[in-house]
């Protein structure tokens, strides 16, 4: 099945800075999500991922309504990350290969 997820101009090069922690926002999500991001170990995959379901899932973390095992850890990593910054980061991982 594939979707289309419309951004806004820029999005998907923006998310790849952040993803890839070359901003001061977040560390690299690689660090936990793997070097593909596909997920390593308990860290869930965030490639290929709807886009909607992503964003949700940082939007949760930073509003602290997500409890998980994870969410302390988690909520640190998007403290800084505004909604655009979501919306990029969400871009790019959804448009990566699951």
């Amino acid at each position: 099945m594939t979707f289309t997820a419309w951004v806004p101009p820029g999005s998907v090069a923006r998310g790849a800075e952040l993803v890839a922690g070359r901003t001061d926002r977040a560390p690299a999500c690689s660090g936990c999500h793997g070097d593909d991001l596909r997920g390593v170990g308990p860290f869930p995959p965030i490639a290929g991922r709807s886009a909607i379901y992503t964003f949700r899932q940082l939007y949760d973390f930073k509003a602290g309504t997500r409890n998980g095992d994870w969410s302390p850890l988690m909520k640190e990593v998007v403290a800084k990350l505004t909604l655009d910054d979501m919306i990029a980061i969400t871009s790019y991982t959804s448009s990566k290969m699951p």
